[in-house]
């Protein structure tokens, strides 16, 4: 026997596995096979619940500019209704003009007391209703 024909006969008797060699290989390429496709599929959730989180992130910036549009106009409506001409016209319309035109004020020691500190009225609270007529 040549050297090539000693060759080609190792090679062929490598090539020979026993019907467990296989097996043991079939199962390690299905398993392989296995963790790739969840790799996808968890690449794949991931993806969509980034999409999701971010509509719902630009539905949430949207409703902030709605809401500090609306403060912005509800303070402007507010600074324009305590201006001295809008609280006069709303005095006139209320009936609280003096005699001579002008706005009465109220007494000095209330108008500089904040409303908190105002004297609260205590009511009494009963559990249970008196008797007033005797058994």
């Amino acid at each position: 026997m040549t050297k090539r024909e000693q060759q080609r006969c190792s090679n062929t008797r490598n090539r020979k596995t026993s019907p467990a060699a296989r097996l043991k290989f079939y199962v390690l390429i299905g398993i392989a096979v296995v963790i790739v496709c969840t790799g996808f599929f968890v690449a794949a959730g991931q993806h969509f619940w980034s999409m999701d989180y971010g509509i719902k992130n630009s539905r949430l910036r949207k409703q902030l500019d709605d809401l500090e549009t609306e403060k912005r106009r509800l303070l402007l409506s507010r600074e324009v209704s305590v201006s001295p001409g809008q609280v006069k016209q709303a005095a006139k319309r209320l009936g609280i003009t003096g005699l001579n035109g002008k706005l009465r004020s109220l007494p000095r020691s209330s108008r500089h007391r904040p409303i908190a500190h105002l004297p609260r009225r205590r009511s009494r609270i009963r559990s249970r209703p008196s008797r007033s007529i005797p058994l």
